[in-house]
């Protein structure tokens, strides 16, 4: 590379980067007064914001790119004419197009590089903003804490409705964005549950919406506890964990979580808090009430009510309603405590709400 081609190539990378990160400050201020509503008031931490950003960021660099680069080779040229560099490089023989063949050169290479930003990060970024939007969707159904309870658009609509209109908003505001792909991502949302019984309108009929239904069951489902070690205290100084993979049973059709022999792994640990799965009510509970089960082994009540088949015996939570969120089993306590309560007095002053 001669001197004058480095010259060139050093007066405009500095302006493309200095524009390139201005361009992009623009473009994301659109960006986020779109998202504004959803970032605000939700109780969301620094770095799930940072998070959203960057991926909007990573989403404008197909505008910023080719704007910077017009930007930069303009003020490179023009600081060169203004300088009187122009002139001494004509004075020595150079055409115009011989002293712009380092930035086309340049230019050709982002180019190259903004097919790729488009190509693969764009599509990416996507996924992890609408992805991030499902879960940030989430705390729309859910008050903050220490309330923990259900919203009023919460309980009227549920998480996945404010997902899919969440997705419905973004997707409006993305010039000629495919109806097909809005549909699909549409139904990852209304999927990711994966079972009806689960709260999943629909079962995942696309291979993008089975990966999200796996992946959203893969933090409870990848490994488990198997056994605790305590100090010379008798406090918890490590566990031992156990990857799972899941297996296919030829007899149901179901896929069951089994241990990977040789994954065992100890961890050293200060605290141990355990996320249990409900796999049904206990039968030792339900035999000691007589109580009426359904075919899901849950206790049999009538529809929004508590009291079971056995009087002045009621239940309430993962019991009542099968696997769900803890919010859910709040919500039901104070129920069930209100409905103990107008049995045994015949009226209840108890507040639910």
């Amino acid at each position: 590379m001669k001197k004058i081609d480095r010259f060139i190539l050093t007066s405009f990378i500095g302006p493309f980067f200095m524009i390139l990160l201005v361009v992009i400050f623009i473009l994301m201020m659109q960006f986020l007064w779109v998202y504004i509503d959803e970032l605000v008031g939700k109780g969301l931490s620094l770095g799930i914001v940072a998070e959203f950003l960057f991926w909007g960021s990573c989403t404008v660099l197909p505008l910023a790119l080719p704007l910077a680069t017009l930007l930069a080779s303009m003020m490179t040229i023009g600081n060169m004419g203004e300088n009187n560099e122009l002139i001494a490089l004509k004075a020595a023989g150079m055409s115009v197009l011989r002293v712009m063949l380092p930035i086309l050169i340049a230019s050709f290479f982002i180019s190259v590089g903004t097919f790729f930003v488009i190509n693969n990060l764009v599509p990416v970024s996507y996924n992890e903003i609408f992805t991030l939007r499902d879960d940030i969707g989430k705390t729309k159904e859910l008050s903050s804490f220490p309330e923990n309870d259900y919203t009023d658009e919460g309980q009227l609509l549920g998480h996945i409705v404010i997902g899919v209109e969440m997705i419905g908003d973004a997707v409006r505001n993305i010039p000629d964005f495919p109806e097909k792909l809005a549909n699909e991502l549409k139904h990852c949302i209304v999927a990711h549950h994966g079972e009806l019984e689960y709260g999943s309108p629909k079962k995942p009929a696309l291979a993008e919406a089975m990966a999200l239904n796996l992946a959203d069951n893969a933090d409870a489902k990848m490994q488990t506890l198997t056994e605790l070690f305590k100090d010379k205290k008798g406090n918890v100084c490590k566990a031992k964990i156990v990857k799972l993979k899941s297996v296919k049973d030829e007899k149901t059709g179901r896929f069951n979580m089994v241990p990977i022999e040789g994954s065992e792994e100890v961890i050293p640990a200060d605290v141990v808090l355990i996320a249990a799965g409900f796999l049904g009510s206990e039968k030792y509970v339900t035999d000691a009430f007589h109580v009426a089960l359904t075919p899901r082994t849950n206790v049999e009540t009538k529809p929004e009510q508590y009291a079971t088949s056995v009087d002045h015996v009621f239940t309430a939570g993962d019991m009542h309603r099968g696997q769900s969120l803890v919010v859910w089993a709040i919500r039901e306590g104070r129920e069930a405590a209100h409905a103990v309560d107008e049995s045994l007095m015949g009226y209840s002053n108890l507040v639910i709400q």
